[in-house]
Order: structure tokens, then C-alpha cells, then sequence
């Protein structure tokens, strides 16, 4: 296999420090998740030995990590529409219909994803990050629409994942929801780990050593009666699946969310909802590398707004509660 072997002496002087730690602080032109996954593939030696991640040096240890060439992804083109919000020579950011997959998984071979339509208009990005997922810094939901950030070379991609890393965006959802949350503003904080009955699933915990923060902070948009809302939500950590998890878990779960919004049944049935009305409306962010601040938006789409429609009808548009 080709690649390059970087060899180095741990001098001791972090103290005792996990190997995966070092290799964070002493390789800084590969990213994170790459070292990680090259871990457990068995690319890590320490004194000639492979380690785990959560291996401890202590100091004189002879750690050598091999970093294979990345290849090309192998993921076909595919032609279809982008709906662009922002560009220019570093990123893309997208507007993602609800039902298009980001990027190749299980259950997903027959379906053309956004990175297939990514490459067919920008085909330099078979070489930018995972092969499977070029290009792409962050994700969401098949049925979940709104803005995708897209870097357009491995240096930006880079620094992106650091910014999400030190939570250096604003990540506004708007979400339709049962219930009516009884303050405005709102947040939530729990621990979310994957669910013991069911390995698909997230579940919020109560032991915080087993799972891991999630804060959601809320506002009231718009109540439908008692019966529904809109809410505006702010994410300061991206766990998978927290805005639908944390909303339920509180009573308040999103519409059309067949997963974990069982408890709305009743009215997905009533306004004929299709998928789960949670839409990635907006991204503030300082520019990766010009330092510029962007604030963008995209629109809520059609089967939102009409569900938005129908539930007026059903319960009377009024205004949030009070403060």
C-alpha cells in the first residue's frame, strides 16, 4: 500500500497523555475522524506494537503512524439540480430537498445521493476528504431539507471541521411540532446516547457519563391553538438526531418524525404530513478563510408551508406565549 510512515519519540512533556490526543496535536494536516478510522484499522504502532485509541504514553514511547494515500472515490455522478444559496473558490453552501440522502450508506444503493449530484457539477471534489463523502463537512437527515456546507478544497475542509469543533456556527432550525411548549424562550439539556432497546435509535439518558451533551435552545414562532406550533431552534452541539430526540423526550415531538413523533399520529394523519417538518433554515458562520461573516437563509420549503397552512386551519394561528 502507499502512503508515508511519520515516526516520532513522545518526549513526556504533556504527561500522560491517550495516543489518539497526541496524534491530534502532533499530525495537524489530516483530519480527526481520518486518524480515528486509521486507528482502528490498525495504521497506529507505539514501540512496534498496534494500540487502541484510549493507549497512554507516558514518555520515550516510539509512536509511527502510517497515513495511506487517499483515493479518488469511486461514487458515480449523477446529473441533477442544485439549489445554491452561496459560492465562491472555497465552498458551496446547498439547499437540500427533504428525501435526497447527503451521502452513500446502508440501505442506499439504489438512490442517487447529494455528493453524486455534487460531482457531476464539481467533479474536483473526488479528491476533497472521504472518498465516500467528498467534499461534505457536515450532514443531515435524508427527510430533513435545508442548508449543507461544502468545502471545495481538503485545507478548507479542514478548517471547517475545527470551527464545528469549537462551535463556531449558528445552526437555526424551524421545526413543526404537537404541543404547544409552555415558555418561549426555552432550552433543553440532556444526554444522549444510542438506545439500548433498539441500535437505530438515540435515547436521552440520565447518566452523563455514558452519553453525551446536547443543548437546544428554543423559541416560540408561531401556535396553532394547543394542538401544534412552529418553533425556531438553535443547536450549540450536533448530536445525531438531538433536535428530534430532545423534542420528543419533552413532549413536543416533530411532525411527520415516523423515528420518534409516534405521538403525533393523529394530526400527521389529519394534514397528510409525508415526512418530518424540521427544516436547517439558517447558517452564521465567520468565512474559513477570508474571515467575512456570512448569515444565510433558505426559504422553508412548500410541504412545510402548506402543513403550516392546514394547521392554522385546525387550531387558529396565534401568537407564541409570553416571555
Amino acid at each position: 500500500m502507499k502512503g508515508t510512515k511519520r515516526k516520532t519519540v513522545y518526549d513526556g512533556s504533556q504527561g500522560e497523555i491517550r495516543v489518539d490526543a497526541f496524534l491530534a496535536g502532533w499530525i495537524t494536516d489530516v483530519s480527526r475522524s481520518r486518524i480515528a478510522a486509521l486507528i482502528k484499522e490498525g495504521f497506529l504502532s507505539v514501540d512496534g506494537e498496534k494500540v487502541r485509541p484510549a493507549f497512554r504514553l507516558s514518555g520515550g514511547e516510539t509512536v509511527a503512524f502510517f497515513l495511506p494515500e487517499e483515493t479518488p472515490t469511486s461514487l458515480e455522478p449523477a446529473k441533477g439540480e442544485l439549489d445554491i444559496i452561496y459560492e465562491d473558490k472555497d465552498l458551496l453552501v446547498v439547499n437540500k430537498p427533504a428525501g435526497l440522502t447527503v451521502h452513500p450508506g446502508a440501505g442506499t444503493e439504489n438512490e442517487t445521493t447529494l455528493v453524486q449530484i455534487l460531482l457531476h457539477h464539481y467533479p474536483f471534489l473526488s479528491s476533497v476528504g472521504d472518498p465516500e463523502r467528498p467534499g461534505i463537512v457536515h450532514r443531515i437527515d435524508k427527510d430533513t431539507s435545508g442548508l449543507i456546507m461544502v468545502a471545495k478544497s481538503e485545507a478548507v475542509r479542514l478548517k471547517m471541521l475545527e470551527m464545528f469543533g469549537a462551535r463556531s456556527f449558528t445552526k437555526e432550525y424551524r421545526a413543526l411540532v404537537k404541543g404547544l411548549p409552555s415558555q418561549s424562550p426555552f432550552e433543553l439539556e440532556d444526554y444522549l446516547a444510542r438506545s439500548t432497546a433498539d441500535r437505530k435509535k438515540i435515547a436521552v439518558i440520565q447518566n452523563p457519563e455514558k452519553g453525551k451533551l446536547a443543548v437546544t435552545r428554543g423559541r416560540v414562532v408561531k401556535a396553532f391553538g394547543i394542538a401544534a406550533s412552529e418553533v425556531s431552534l438553535l443547536i450549540e452541539t450536533g448530536r445525531t438526531h438531538q433536535i428530534r430526540v430532545q423534542m420528543a423526550h419533552w413532549g413536543y415531538p416533530v411532525l411527520g418524525d415516523k423515528t420518534y413523533g409516534r405521538s403525533g399520529s393523529e394530526l400527521n394523519r389529519r394534514c397528510d404530513i409525508r415526512r418530518q417538518m424540521l427544516h436547517a433554515y439558517r447558517l452564521s458562520f465567520a468565512h474559513p478563510v477570508t474571515g467575512a461573516n456570512l448569515d444565510l437563509c433558505a426559504p422553508l420549503p412548500k410541504d412545510y408551508l402548506v402543513t403550516a397552512e392546514k394547521l392554522a386551519e385546525l387550531g387558529g394561528g396565534k401568537k407564541p406565549p409570553k416571555r
